[in-house]
């Protein structure tokens, strides 16, 4: 391309320069008229170049760019080429978990089935409770699994916009379950891996508390090494202790949550005429609870807001929210004393019978 261009301006300057003398003009009593006839073939010869230049670089351009599939019709469509390829677009790529996330709080807001959402985190939140490692466990295989095939799908539907449905049933369905077994197989390897996230969670919660973004180098290095090796030994060496406090506190949430959304499905189930004075019924899925008792969101629940002016230290108190978070700490009190007795226990089986193992 770059050769073609340089070579059609040295003959256009060719052609610019090279004419013919106003001596040699009147010597051979040339006439205006063949002159303009020689300007106009220069200028023909000019137009057909730049034609032949403007299709190299159509030519030269990506097929599969949507922004010039109207310029060259000839171009072949990716589903028609059968070719894999990223867009042409960088922009067009979001990360798969990115993606995953924002549509499944869009999910869990937006249905038609709370009351379905609702009892399953409470069926889930309830076996935390009750067996937080054997929760933990399945927790680990099925949403590892479930991630990859949801990424193996949306990155085949990326690279080959033409793959049909079914195709894509199969890619997903193929990489969940190899997934699966992986993870089954080098339980302790993924464990692992939980807990070197686990640690360095643990340092960007803290990070508010501690600026690392004014200390050294080496100090920041030395920062975020030191919590991932705390998760690692949290969910290897400590693993027993480690989960009969994380797996309690996330089904404790769970189940306070659920129950907060069930009561005020059957307050509202009441006509409205029969409903004290007192009842204010806010929230409108599960997630408003769960938020509510995080804090964050609208408040959520049967009793309101009540005002307390004679109270120093809050100028109103939210019923629902104080009586969720007692139920949460209620449940996890409950689930950790109950697996750390069970941690206590030889026989009791857990993920890492001997760090000696490898661990994949």
């Amino acid at each position: 391309m770059a050769l073609h261009y340089g070579g059609f301006l040295f003959g256009v300057l060719l052609i610019a320069f090279h004419g013919v003398s106003a001596d040699d003009v009147i010597a051979s009593g040339a006439t205006p008229v063949i002159e303009q006839a020689t300007c106009e073939s220069r200028l023909e010869k000019v137009k057909s170049e730049l034609q032949k230049v403007s299709q190299v670089s159509l030519i030269d351009l990506d097929p599969f760019d949507s922004s010039t599939s109207s310029a060259n019709p000839q171009a072949p469509s990716p589903a028609d080429a059968g070719v894999a390829h990223w867009p042409a677009s960088r922009t067009k790529y979001v990360p798969p978990l990115v993606e995953f996330f924002h549509e499944g709080f869009a999910w869990l807001k937006s249905t038609d089935q709370q009351v379905a959402v609702a009892g399953a985190a409470g069926v889930f939140g309830l076996l935390n409770v009750v067996n937080g490692p054997h929760s933990f466990k399945i927790v680990l295989m099925v949403g590892l699994a479930l991630l990859a095939a949801a990424s193996a799908q949306y990155e085949a539907k990326l690279v080959w916009p033409g793959i049909a449905t079914q195709q894509q049933l199969f890619v997903a369905a193929y990489a969940g379950l190899l997934t699966a077994r992986m993870a089954y197989d080098s339980i302790q390897g993924a464990v692992t891996i939980v807990g070197f996230l686990f640690g360095l969670g643990i340092s960007a919660l803290l990070e508010p508390f501690f600026d690392t973004s004014i200390w050294s180098l080496n100090a920041s290095v030395v920062w975020y090494s030191v919590w991932a090796l705390v998760g690692i030994l949290s969910f290897t060496c400590f693993q027993k202790y480690t989960l009969a406090f994380v797996m309690p506190t996330l089904g404790g949430f769970l189940l306070s949550s659920c129950l907060g959304y069930f009561i005020m499905v059957v307050f509202q189930q009441q006509p409205h005429s029969s409903q004290p004075p007192w009842m204010v019924i806010q929230g409108n899925c599960w997630l408003d609870f769960a938020g509510a008792l995080v804090g964050g969101g609208a408040p959520a629940g049967i009793f309101g807001t009540l005002k307390t002016p004679g109270f120093d230290l809050a100028s109103s108190i939210e019923p629902d929210r104080v009586l969720g978070r007692l139920l949460w700490f209620l449940f996890f009190y409950v689930g950790m004393k109950r697996q750390w007795n069970l941690g206590n226990r030889d026989q009791y089986q857990y993920m890492n019978k001997s760090m000696r193992e490898p661990l994949v």
